[in-house]
């Protein structure tokens, strides 16, 4: 554990709350590789109560651009219908 905890002394999250985002980069650099958008849409719990289409209209986001959606325990919609 310590060699682990070591290993991602490096590595920090900085909040940057109330920052201009009128010009975002969402690209990400992984393993050499530059991708324009984000690589998987994580959960988000309760989408409903911050936009009326709630976990549909983030699905749509996603297949639009084509990110993998990841569907939240806490969704407003059922995976199975």
């Amino acid at each position: 554990m310590k060699s682990n905890l070591r290993a991602f002394d490096h590595c920090n999250i900085v909040p940057r709350m109330l920052r201009n985002v009128e010009d975002r980069d969402l690209s990400v650099n992984l393993l050499g590789h530059t991708y324009n958008f984000p690589l998987l849409h994580a959960p988000i719990g309760v989408q409903s109560i911050i936009h009326e289409e709630g976990d549909l209209g983030s699905a749509r986001a996603c297949a639009e651009i084509g990110v993998p959606f990841i569907a939240s325990s806490a969704s407003n919609k059922c995976i199975s219908a």
